[in-house]
């Protein structure tokens, strides 16, 4: 029987993971986080941040300082219980980790609170024209559409391939003693991994690759050989080369251009600059979707980041631009 303390330990690592620091299990460190626990955290730091956003009578000359300060109090509050949990957990502190608990305290919070927007728009009000700088005031909401939209995107794209793979994935939930209870427990592993999911399926289709562990490297221009994790959605991936699976990749720029084509919002200025906000939110997510699942091989899992952000742009871009003509 497990002593009572590990209850709180385990909370704490938890916690810690879906801010991206590592998880020490037995034999393994299971770096890959929580994606979705992550994604939690950022929309609750992102709320918290859009509650603290300056009003209207703060002079326009003390805004910035407003902010910063708002900023620099909520953030090291939570900090400062992450410190603590990762003393006494002792976690290991990575680059990686850092960076992502950087972008969850920092960067969620800062644009919940609009830091600079006033003084962007401004500029580009007095360097290019008002349309610009109402579009930075603006376009908020048709940033989260696009996001929406590629999440839906991404289910379409599982969606067909849980239709072309459904015995692969229905034979690895059977090899387990009890197929019910590992489907359900499966389900709820995968569904903590839900982005890095999305995010895998999307470049997939896009073509280029991801990272099964080790050197094993998979996309719709090749195949691969070698053992996978016994966990449904690795199953999904085909072991040969299936190249009319980049006909997919018209599902996320179909998505994204429909929003901009059927938003009242979606003018050219607003259209453009949601895209790069929509682009900078994909780019900083990248950091979230690869690490470790595993002893060995499966130390290395996800997408290529650098990668991911090339296929981000394509959509975004491809997008926006087949919604505007």
């Amino acid at each position: 029987m497990l002593p009572i303390s590990t209850i709180p330990d385990w909370a704490t690592r938890g916690a810690l993971a879906a801010f991206g620091f590592p998880f020490e299990q037995a034999d393994f460190v299971l770096s890959l986080p929580p994606s979705l626990l992550s994604l939690v955290v950022a929309w609750q730091m992102y709320r918290a941040g859009k509650k603290l956003r300056a009003d209207d009578r703060v002079p326009s000359d003390d805004l910035l300082k407003t902010q910063l300060l708002r900023l620099t109090g909520l953030s090291l509050s939570v900090l400062i219980v992450i410190v603590v949990a990762l003393v006494i957990s002792g976690a290991p502190v990575t680059g990686f980790g850092i960076c992502r608990s950087i972008i969850l305290l920092f960067l969620a919070p800062a644009w919940g609170i609009r830091i600079g927007a006033e003084h962007l728009a401004r500029w580009c009000d007095d360097r290019m024209s008002f349309a610009w700088g109402d579009a930075v005031e603006d376009s908020l909401k048709l940033v989260s559409r696009l996001l929406i939209a590629l999440v839906v995107a991404a289910h379409v794209v599982l969606a067909v391939a849980v239709w072309g793979s459904f015995s692969s994935a229905a034979e690895v939930v059977s090899a387990y003693s009890a197929p019910v209870i590992a489907a359900v427990g499966l389900g709820i592993v995968q569904l903590m991994f839900a982005p890095t999911v999305w995010a895998g399926a999307l470049t997939w289709v896009t073509g280029f690759p991801l990272r099964l562990g080790g050197d094993i490297h998979a996309s719709a221009m090749s195949g691969f050989e070698g053992p996978l994790p016994a966990i449904p959605s690795f199953a999904l991936i085909p072991h040969t080369s299936f190249p009319e699976g980049i006909a997919l990749v018209a599902v996320p720029l179909i998505a994204v251009a429909l929003v901009i084509a059927f938003s009242e919002s979606a003018t050219l200025h607003n259209a453009l600059v949601a895209g790069v906000q929509a682009f900078i939110v994909l780019a900083v997510a990248s950091l979230f979707f690869f690490g470790g699942i595993g002893p060995g091989g499966l130390q290395t899992t996800g997408v290529i980041p650098w990668m991911f952000v090339i296929a981000s742009a394509i959509w975004v871009a491809g997008g926006v631009g087949i919604g505007l003509g």
